[in-house]
């Protein structure tokens, strides 16, 4: 039974490890991306696209906060005693998103599919436990707790990095069509099923 046990902590670890590395190398594929404007981006192009996010779809609420948002994140967290430090515990996680948004820069904007994306989010909320879902105590007894929340919002500036194509816009929005050319619109999706999300400024900033 103890080599089972020490082998699963073993797997967990790896697994971690492993996941960890993983947002370290997308985080870096998107603070390097190539930037472009919504009107250069080349058709079947990846590249990183900044600009203001527009709601495509009625705005979701933020639990702990209420604020309007396009995707949103929510933590609640329990305190663990460590060896020299105190240490947080996830006790309940809820993420939703739109599955579509806008991303308007000077230049136009872009449809933005958020097919699973991974988003590097601010969290920007934060407050020990006092209000919010009454469950939260009963799940822990009486351990402290805080919550964390980050959101997309209305207005707030963003970077995508995704596959750019060139479509027919529906909708007769022309985002960069020569003249007489029929309306198009710049459409960005995952790239290889990745399609990078943030609102951290770090990654969103030009490169040099």
């Amino acid at each position: 039974m103890e080599l089972i046990l020490l082998a699963a902590a073993a797997g967990l670890i790896a697994l971690l490890w492993v996941r960890g590395s993983a947002a370290k190398r997308l985080r870096r594929a998107m603070a390097n991306a190539p930037q472009v404007l919504v009107r250069e981006a080349g058709d079947g192009q990846v590249a990183k696209l900044v600009g203001r996010l527009r709601l495509a779809e009625e705005p979701l609420a933020a639990p702990f906060s209420g604020r309007a948002c396009a995707y949103f994140e929510a933590i609640f967290e329990q305190s663990e005693l460590g060896h020299s430090a105190e240490l947080w515990r996830t006790v309940s996680f809820e993420k939703r998103h739109h599955t579509r948004v806008w991303l308007e820069d000077d230049s136009g904007r872009a449809l933005v599919l958020l097919e699973s994306p991974t988003v590097f989010l601010t969290m920007d909320v934060q407050a020990d436990e006092g209000a919010g879902p009454c469950s939260a105590r009963e799940l822990v007894g009486d351990k402290r707790l805080r919550r964390r929340e980050g959101a997309l919002e209305p207005g707030e500036r963003i970077g995508v990095v995704g596959l750019c194509r060139w479509e027919a816009d529906p909708d007769g929005v022309d985002a960069g069509a020569v003249y007489r050319e029929p309306p198009r619109r710049l459409t960005v999706r995952a790239a290889g099923g990745q399609l990078l999300v943030s609102d951290e400024p770090a990654l969103i900033a030009p490169r040099g």
